[in-house]
């Protein structure tokens, strides 16, 4: 259940059969062992992120927390679901609550860390990773999200370079590196050798986007069009793009209320200059956000989307909002 669960909360497959299998195996699940943790935990996620009831979410999170009254898990996710809620202090609180009652947990750490960060608390988030690291080896995920971390605390793109460097001596042509090698271009201002690198190895102008929250995540033909589209080059912005659009209109056909599609889409009909079309996607992306940080990641693009288009003042005016924001 939680596995299903996880797709329909990361817009990777919101189609109602994943969400028939979640109530199935939920419905397994509770009929086995309605008093397990485990399995009252899983019931409170299926009501955050399944079918959303806020009521019968409290109703399972106050059970969670009566019979597992120190487990470090519950509390973690008590903090997940009330940062969701946009209530990032006591979010903190119980995030905090949580590492203390279970430091060993490498899960409750590692979503600790996912909050202070992106709670802009660079120097806590260094230390949360600090202890994380002790816990586990990274990930190459995990490296390439601490490393974007250290150049959004500071500035700096040394950590990024060196993680690139270590992967070039492994393979000095594969996706990744040369993914890596172009956000650090963009990330120096540095549009030419962006282009340069995107040339020799370009992506896939097909390739499916990460999960970013916008529209630009360094690693994608829809970032390069926006370069090309910077450099002044439109008629070479819309070619980068190439099957993009076409499969972001199928994919919203399918699943017209995937706020993450529809972002998607939004950027994309900006780069190739249907800009009502383009303001329509991004508004209607906002409005359809199920939650406040979802909320959030939507204005942001809302604001790229106005920046493309020429509604500079528009596009400041929700970054400036947007900042006062955790």
């Amino acid at each position: 259940a939680t596995t299903h669960l996880f797709f329909i909360r990361t817009k990777a497959d919101t189609l109602p059969a994943r969400y028939a299998k979640a109530k199935a195996a939920i419905d397994r699940a509770t009929s086995l062992e309605p008093d397990s943790p485990d399995v009252i935990r899983s019931l409170a996620y299926f009501y955050t992120y399944g079918i959303p009831d806020r009521t019968r979410q409290a109703e399972q999170l106050e059970k969670l927390l009566r019979v597992a009254p120190k487990d470090a898990g519950a509390f973690s996710f008590l903090s997940q679901v009330q940062s969701s809620d946009g209530r990032y202090a006591e979010a903190l609180a119980n995030g905090q609550k949580a590492t203390r009652l279970d430091s060993r947990d490498a899960q409750v750490a590692d979503s600790f860390y996912g909050l202070l960060r992106r709670g802009r608390r660079f120097a806590e988030a260094t230390e949360a990773r600090g202890r994380l690291l002790a816990l586990r080896p990274p990930s190459d995920v995990e490296k390439h999200f601490f490393a974007r971390m250290n150049f959004h605390a500071t500035g700096s793109t040394r950590e990024m370079e060196e993680l690139a460097a270590q992967l070039e001596q492994q393979n000095p042509t594969s996706a990744e590196t040369v993914r890596l090698r172009i956000t650090v271009a963009i990330w120096r201002g540095d549009l030419i050798e962006a282009i340069r690198l995107d040339r020799l190895h370009p992506t896939p102008a097909d390739a499916k986007p990460g999960n970013a929250p916008g529209f630009v995540n360094g690693d994608g033909a829809g970032d390069m069009a926006l370069i090309y589209l910077n450099r002044g080059d439109a008629a070479a912005a819309q070619q980068r793009l190439g099957k993009f659009p076409a499969m972001l209109r199928a994919d919203l056909e399918r699943e017209p209320k995937n706020t993450r599609l529809i972002r998607y889409q939004a950027g994309v009909e900006a780069v190739l200059g249907h800009k009502e079309l383009a303001l329509r996607h991004a508004e209607r992306s906002v409005e359809l956000a199920p939650t406040p940080p979802v909320r959030l990641n939507a204005r942001e693009v809302l604001a790229q989307v106005c920046a493309i288009v020429g509604e500079k003042d528009r596009a400041i005016a929700e970054l400036t909002d947007l900042l006062r924001s955790p």
